[in-house]
């Protein structure tokens, strides 16, 4: 999986890329899927080291982070958002890059974080001008096989 979130077009964190690609493990974890928070400084660790033989990965990581799969430095994660004001388009985007498209998101949400608190993405057209200095504390996303097939190494 390669998942990232940008905001207008212009600023992108890589949350997914290929968990567990390396040198020496060109395919990566064979997960049954993710049920996971991701925040920079996410309990969990590093999600792209985190492994696990089966089943589906829960709990809070941190995100990949990684624009090279091989990569060590980490210089697309969420605080790339800092600083910047919370209205806007946001985007997600997933890809399965596995042979024969086995996963599928079931679903996500985004929570921003500013001066004033937690606070919800203003509706379209209305006044932004509180949300300064918002910075993105955490996704939650839900990815699961399709079939629940064992991965093929």
């Amino acid at each position: 999986m390669f998942v990232s979130l940008n905001q207008d077009l212009s600023v992108t964190s890589v949350l997914l890329n290929r968990v567990g690609v390396s040198g020496g493990n060109p395919f990566g974890f064979g997960y049954d899927g993710w049920n996971v928070n991701l925040a920079d400084d996410g309990a969990g660790g590093d999600i792209h080291t985190t492994s696990l033989v089966s089943g589906i990965l829960t709990g809070e990581f941190a995100p990949d982070g990684r624009t090279s799969t091989t990569s060590s430095q980490r210089l697309a994660m969420l605080d790339v958002f800092t600083g910047r004001l919370g209205n806007g388009d946001w985007y997600l985007s997933v890809a399965d890059v596995a042979a024969g498209g086995t996963m599928r998101l079931e679903s996500w949400s985004l929570t921003l974080t500013g001066d004033n608190g937690v606070a919800a993405v203003p509706e379209s057209g209305s006044d932004a001008a509180g949300w300064l200095a918002a910075f993105v504390a955490g996704i939650s996303a839900l990815w699961t096989r399709r079939h629940r097939k064992p991965a093929v190494f």
